[in-house]
């Protein structure tokens, strides 16, 4: 199985996206295959990665509504651009469910069908694609949106980790307690939902640093080792040109330039996972 991984968030801004694809391309680069689920109505991650869809084509909405005919149809291969071509090296791979605006509207029509549904309720419809359609994949990866809405609890739901990219401000923490309740009550809810398995938080990621906010993220990482929760030590996603200007390049920051301290950073972040 997968391991399947979510950043979470409930503020936006916060690189909520740009972590998931510039980890699922790291973790790409290291031989794995990688799906990316887009579970953002804005398509974030879909337009991240410069994947335009056809007419017709199916996408995470599809997929979510009517699991029972798997995801093949809806995958796409990240294949970089003209101009940055990417290949993966040992069978690497990344591959992504686009997203779709109609997707807050996939759970009322999983509803509608529910009776012939191949499972009970639409929290167990990502486990239930993750487990019978996705075994060739090291990772899935679901980029979430920043509402609070039923897609977004399902994909808590169907994660083994959570990755929650935070801001370097002081109303930092609040957001933390928030998740870590979600989580909490997630996780009692599961055995009358019969789904197996916890959904941990692997680290809060303090992203888009500026050169001044740095006082503020030692004190962060501080408050975060007081009330022993776990983060990614001393690494942090800072705040590159290089990083705003990928995305519209449409590549991740690596592809685009290397040697950048965030490129070099979600490196880091790729091997601790």
């Amino acid at each position: 199985m997968p391991k399947v991984i979510s950043a979470a968030n409930s503020k936006g801004g916060v690189a909520k996206t740009t972590s998931s694809v510039n980890i699922g391309h790291e973790l790409a680069r290291r031989g794995n295959k990688v799906l990316i689920i887009d579970g953002d109505s804005q398509r974030s991650a879909t337009k991240n990665l410069g994947i335009e869809t056809k007419p017709g084509q199916p996408t995470v909405y599809a997929v979510l509504t009517e699991p029972a005919q798997g995801i093949a149809r809806a995958v796409i291969t990240y294949t970089g651009t003209p101009s940055h071509p990417v290949q993966y090296p040992n069978g690497g791979r990344l591959d992504i469910i686009p997203g779709a605006k109609q997707i807050t509207e996939a759970p009322a029509a999983f509803d509608k069908s529910r009776d012939r549904q191949p499972v009970p309720t639409f929290n167990h419809v990502l486990p239930y694609l993750i487990q019978h359609f996705c075994g060739e994949y090291a990772y899935v990866i679901i980029d979430p949106s920043p509402s609070q809405d039923r897609v977004n609890l399902a994909i808590i739901y169907a994660a083994d980790a959570i990755i929650a990219p935070v801001a370097a401000e002081p109303m930092a923490m609040d957001g933390v307690q928030e998740l870590l309740e979600t989580l909490q009550e997630i996780n009692a809810a599961r055995d009358g939902l019969r789904l197996t398995g916890q959904t941990k938080l692997a680290g809060l990621l303090i992203s888009k640093v500026y050169p001044d906010q740095m006082k503020m993220v030692t004190a962060l990482q501080a408050a975060l080792d007081a009330a022993h929760i776990p983060h990614f030590g001393d690494i942090f996603i800072p705040y590159t040109t290089a990083g705003w200007e990928s995305t519209g390049e449409r590549l991740p920051i690596a592809v685009y330039l290397p040697e950048d301290a965030a490129a070099q950073a979600y490196q880091v972040i790729a091997q601790a996972l």
